[in-house]
């Protein structure tokens, strides 16, 4: 059985997405969420993650939304 991919990407409160999207192959939705949460309190605590109007959007292999999150909910 083939496992999902998906992909996690940052966007800007100004609409820029960052170019360095990452994939991860996840068992289900549930897990893409727990890593995109946990990608989120990463990048806070290495800084430079502060803009309250960052959003990780999370696709799946057909490139469809399934997710997106705005930092501010993922802060400690």
């Amino acid at each position: 059985i083939a496992v999902p991919q998906y992909f996690f990407t940052i966007q800007a409160s100004n609409g820029d997405l960052e170019d360095d999207r990452i994939s991860k192959s996840l068992p289900d939705i549930t897990a893409a969420l727990a890593h995109a949460e946990r990608l989120i309190r990463e990048l806070q605590k290495e800084g430079g993650y502060d803009d309250p109007g960052l959003k990780m959007f999370v696709k799946d292999e057909s490139q469809q939304t399934v997710l997106f999150l705005p930092f501010v909910a993922c802060g400690d």
